[in-house]
């Protein structure tokens, strides 16, 4: 029987409630003392830079954050530690969750965080990416043009931050992509994430 958008939107409200990290908008404006401000072409070409990592990280991965996971080892990427990992991670102290910052000589930095939690006893992998600059309305115009996203499931506000989620289930069944930023607060940057059953 194919799912109600109340029940899709339910379960989009329970797994954000599990990966929070993937909310928090603190994800992006740890970075922002490292990151300079930009003119507008060159902003044009950071929301592409980031669209490509969310792409290339988490669409191109979906439930798959050992793969992600690899790829931030191989890479080198500088892993989050110690109080920089409690600060950042999901409120759940159980979840499972890693994080980097990338840094990439003439791109902005980002960060990249893979957490896990459980929906209907359902695994769920999130993946995301932030960037504390860049407007998320940017960067989700150049996402879509490297992939489908389909109906919106939910969108709201709440202390300044707008929160909104779409289905993707051209990128993985019963997936979604989320994105949470707060321009109401002047604030230009935020996050976007993947969520998506676990592959086993």
């Amino acid at each position: 029987m194919r799912p109600t958008r109340s029940s899709r939107r339910s379960r989009v409200k329970r797994i954000m409630r599990l990966s929070n990290a993937q909310l928090c908008l603190a994800l992006a404006m740890t970075l922002a003392s490292a990151i300079p401000a930009f003119g507008q072409t060159a902003k044009d070409e950071q929301a592409l830079y980031i669209a490509q990592a969310f792409v290339g990280h988490c669409a191109q991965n979906p439930g798959r954050n050992d793969k992600v996971e690899a790829a931030a080892r191989q890479f080198g990427y500088e892993e989050l530690e110690g109080e920089e990992k409690l600060m950042l991670g999901p409120q759940d102290p159980n979840v499972k969750y890693s994080g980097w910052i990338v840094k990439e000589e003439g791109q902005p930095a980002y960060l990249l965080g893979v957490s896990e939690g459980l929906t209907n006893d359902v695994p769920y992998s999130n993946c995301t990416v932030a960037n504390p600059n860049v407007s998320m309305d940017e960067v989700l115009s150049s996402i879509r043009s490297m992939v489908t996203i389909g109906n919106v499931l939910q969108e709201t506000e709440g202390a300044g931050q707008r929160y909104r989620a779409w289905q993707t289930d051209t990128i993985a069944a019963r997936s979604f992509l989320s994105a949470t930023d707060a321009p109401k607060l002047g604030i230009s940057g935020g996050t976007v994430s993947l969520s998506a059953p676990k592959e086993k």
